[in-house]
C-alpha cells in the first residue's frame, strides 16, 4: 500500500532531480513526463514558503509564464471548480494563462 509518506517522498526525489533541469535536457523527457518536469523545474526556484511564487514567475520568459499559469489554472478547475480558482491565489493568473491558451492554440477551451 502506498503510504503519504511515499508521495511525498516521490515528490521530493522528482524536485529534486528537475530543480536542476537544462533546456537541452528538454528534448530527451518524454512527453508524459514533460509538464510535471517543467513544473518542477519552476518551482524550485521559489522560496521554501513560495512567497515569492508570483514573483520568480513573472522573471521568467514569456513561455514558461504561460505553461505556468495554464497548468495553475487547470489544476484549481479541475480539482475545486471555478470556486476554488477564484478563492485562491491562482485567480491573478487567468489572464497570462488565457494568452497562453490563446498562444499554443486552445482558446476554444473558453466556447461552452
Amino acid at each position: 500500500m502506498i503510504t503519504f509518506d511515499d508521495i511525498m517522498k516521490e515528490i521530493a526525489k522528482k524536485e529534486a532531480e528537475y530543480k536542476k533541469l537544462r533546456k537541452s535536457e528538454v528534448a530527451s523527457i518524454p512527453d508524459y513526463e514533460l509538464r510535471e518536469a517543467v513544473i518542477y523545474w519552476m518551482r524550485g526556484m521559489f522560496k521554501k514558503d513560495w512567497s515569492d511564487e508570483y514573483e520568480v514567475i513573472k522573471k521568467l520568459p514569456k513561455s514558461c509564464q504561460y505553461v505556468y499559469s495554464c497548468c495553475a489554472i487547470m489544476d484549481e478547475v479541475l480539482n475545486g471548480g471555478f470556486e476554488q480558482l477564484y478563492v485562491n491565489s491562482t485567480a491573478r493568473d487567468i489572464e497570462t494563462a488565457l494568452h497562453g491558451f490563446i498562444d499554443i492554440g486552445t482558446e476554444d477551451i473558453f466556447n461552452y
